[in-house]
């Protein structure tokens, strides 16, 4: 990392905290205008790095982190997250001119193997064994995408409108729900790196891909203009994009609508109608139908039609 003073954690991140049995969850919301280095240490961290594994997801901004005793850097960023056991001081570089809005979670990590040392899975079994042995580490080399669900799971805890202890319960719920869908979503995840036989000269062309239709999910997506773009004849680029992400381009461009969707729904006070006018939908009930298959809930669950 830079040559730079770093600053302590809490000075910068003045996280509101949010205590559950076993879990500790850290909503952050900052606004960076230099260059800055944060260090992490006992004192200064919202958790307790030896007793707790911690999953980060930035859902907007970019935090560069680096981890004492692990090697590589992890770059969280705009839908980005990280998975780390990381017991010892650690630092984080925030780029200047930047807003950053993210959600950690601190697990118990005796809570954590209790979980899950039933669960006959060698993939399992060696991350309880790093974590039993107080080694920095992470089942992943590298940040890795926030799906959907988590996105949605993640504004559910936040958003919830109960009160006291029904608000607390249903948010120890949902974290559960996403610790385990956050597994299977690792899991899922490093099976396509390991499997995958793409040609290295197509990844960078691939990865342009899936940033572009990030950016351009609203608008007219073309098959023969990514082809063109990308360098990328048509075959290859629906057979490794799919290979590469699981899923093809147009389930990725939907995906991206509908977090746009629930965005929208839950962010502003859009109705279900205006929402599916945004999307180019003809019929109200026609984005209902996509939403509902997508998320397992109706869009009116979260605004009226």
């Amino acid at each position: 990392m830079d040559r730079q003073k770093p600053l302590r954690f809490d000075q910068v991140f003045r996280s509101e905290i949010i205590e559950l049995p076993h879990i500790k969850i850290a909503s952050n919301y900052h606004s960076n205008q230099d260059k800055t280095i944060l260090h992490e240490t006992k004192d200064t961290s919202p958790f307790d790095r030896k007793d707790q594994i911690v999953i980060t997801y930035v859902l907007e901004g970019h935090v560069q982190s680096s981890y004492t005793g692990m090697k590589g850097v992890f770059h969280n960023q705009d839908g980005k997250a990280s998975f780390i056991y990381g017991p010892n001081d650690n630092d984080h570089l925030l780029a200047e001119n930047q807003y950053i809005d993210s959600l950690a979670f601190g697990i118990d990590k005796v809570f954590f193997k209790n979980l899950l040392t039933n669960e006959d899975d060698p993939w399992v079994e060696n991350l309880l064994n790093q974590i039993e042995a107080g080694r920095p580490f992470s089942p992943t080399p590298e940040s890795f995408p926030i799906s959907a669900g988590i996105r949605h799971l993640l504004a559910e805890i936040r958003g919830s409108d109960l009160q006291g202890g029904l608000k607390n319960l249903f948010r120890q719920s949902k974290a559960c729900e996403l610790l385990l869908k956050q597994i299977q979503d690792i899991q899922r995840y490093e099976s396509h790196f390991m499997h995958y036989t793409i040609p290295s000269r197509d990844l960078e062309k691939l990865y342009w891909v899936k940033n572009y239709l990030e950016l351009n999910a609203l608008g007219h997506i073309s098959l023969a203009q990514l082809s063109r773009e990308s360098g990328l004849n048509l075959f290859k680029l629906k057979k490794e994009f799919k290979e590469l992400f699981g899923v093809t381009i147009f389930e990725q461009v939907r995906a991206h609508r509908m977090q746009h969707a629930m965005s929208l729904l839950t962010d502003t006070k859009s109705t279900v109608g205006e929402v599916a006018e945004v999307l180019g939908y003809e019929h109200t009930q026609h984005f209902s139908t996509a939403f509902k298959k997508h998320f397992g809930e109706s869009p009116s669950r979260y605004r009226s039609i």
